[in-house]
């Protein structure tokens, strides 16, 4: 994580330095005018990415297409059609940067909503503000995202410090004061365990110990783990940071070793994934901290969701709501602004009080971040259900 701050953060000094060079030499001010002009002639390119081959990316292009759908049927941006662009990047720091490449190769596409993985987008971010493309990312949590002092990026789902807050806010409200944790050694997971450790300490909260594991596991790594925890560890809940199907399989087991604190997750969990895959997962003793309402009131949920259900035949899921509110939030900024100008569309997206699509009500700060209220919510019979707390 160190190593990509500390690219990040010659990549900023560079660019900034670049952008002092001549306007014809400028790349943003190339966009510009490139995009300005194909605005002009009724059309918005956006790019959209993710891992198509995997079951999120399935999820994030439905949202995104059927909020484009319903753009362009409604008449579009100031009569510009939003044209979704999609790219995969493979959710890796590798292949992300391939696909920066390509977008910021293409002057006519003015925003990318993306990407995923927060290591992603970190790396990407100081080259796509270079660039003048600007980033709305509805998934990448890490609190660096957006307190980089870029000025063209913007998050539509609450940081990691947000979620873990809430997650200990659970525990001290539950009278859990010694917590296990457990993460994915990624940037995004471990980056939540720091933030959760944080908040712990002034609640009087301890984490008798934290362990990281790897995305390429044999299952039978964390029997050991789990009896070290049960036999020789008091403790009243765990906390675990990581990706389903992988973290569902390493609760099993925990479960299946005898371990029956309540375990709690962030939004990564809001999957019935989490439940299908685990054999021993069916119990009411999990928690998850989530943004995400399926039985929500809002009108423009309840609007979004008929639709979606309409189109498809089931459900969104979280992942399809955050992008089909990042491309209608994105569609409306540009229509104040009446440009698509990054400039203009990120203080657009500043300027309002508050934003209300699918995964609404919020509103964005000056850094990008937004302020929105998140739920609690406890497995029962098989989902995860809203907790009145």
């Amino acid at each position: 994580m160190k190593k990509i701050f500390l690219l990040i953060t010659a990549i900023v000094a560079s660019a900034l330095a670049l952008a002092s060079c001549s306007q014809n030499d400028n790349p943003a001010h190339r966009r510009e005018a490139a995009t300005e002009r194909l605005f002009k002639h009724g059309r918005v390119k956006v790019a959209i990415t993710g891992q198509w081959s995997a079951k999120n990316g399935d999820w994030i292009l439905k949202g995104a297409e059927l909020a484009a759908e319903k753009i362009n049927a409604a008449g579009g941006v100031h009569g510009a059609k939003i044209e979704l662009v999609p790219f995969d990047d493979n959710n890796k720091v590798s292949s992300g940067a391939e696909i920066a490449a390509k977008i910021t190769e293409d002057e006519q596409i003015c925003a990318v909503i993306g990407h995923y993985s927060s290591s992603v987008t970190l790396f990407n971010s100081a080259i796509y503000h270079y660039y003048g493309v600007l980033t709305l990312t509805p998934f990448s949590t890490n609190t660096m995202v957006t307190k980089q002092g870029l000025p063209y990026i913007f998050r539509n789902i609450p940081d990691n410090d947000t979620f873990a807050k809430e997650s200990v806010n659970l525990c001290e409200r539950r009278g859990w004061k010694r917590v296990m944790a457990l993460y994915l050694n990624n940037s995004y997971c471990s980056q939540l365990v720091d933030e959760f450790e944080l908040h712990c300490g002034p609640r009087a909260i301890t984490v008798p110990d934290r362990v990281g594991y790897e995305e390429v596991y044999n299952l039978s790594d964390y029997t050991e783990l789990a009896k070290k925890w049960k036999n020789n560890q008091s403790f009243d809940a765990i906390f675990i940071a990581g990706f389903l199907p992988q973290a569902a399989e390493i609760v099993s087991l925990f479960r299946s070793e005898g371990i029956k604190q309540p375990i709690i997750g962030s939004i990564d969990f809001e999957s019935d994934v989490f439940f299908s895959v685990g054999r021993n997962n069916e119990e009411e003793n999990f928690y998850c901290v989530s943004n995400f309402d399926i039985n929500s009131t809002n009108a423009a949920f309840v609007e979004f969701k008929k639709s979606f259900n309409e189109k498809y035949g089931f459900d969104p899921n979280w992942e399809a709501t955050e992008s089909y509110d990042a491309v209608k939030v994105l569609a409306k900024a540009i229509q104040n602004a009446g440009s698509v100008k990054a400039k203009r569309v990120a203080a657009a997206l500043k300027s309002k009080t508050e934003w209300d699509e699918g995964a609404g009500p919020y509103r964005f700060n000056d850094n990008g971040e937004i302020e929105k209220t998140l739920l609690v919510k406890k497995s029962e019979n098989g989902e995860f259900k809203t907790v009145a707390e």
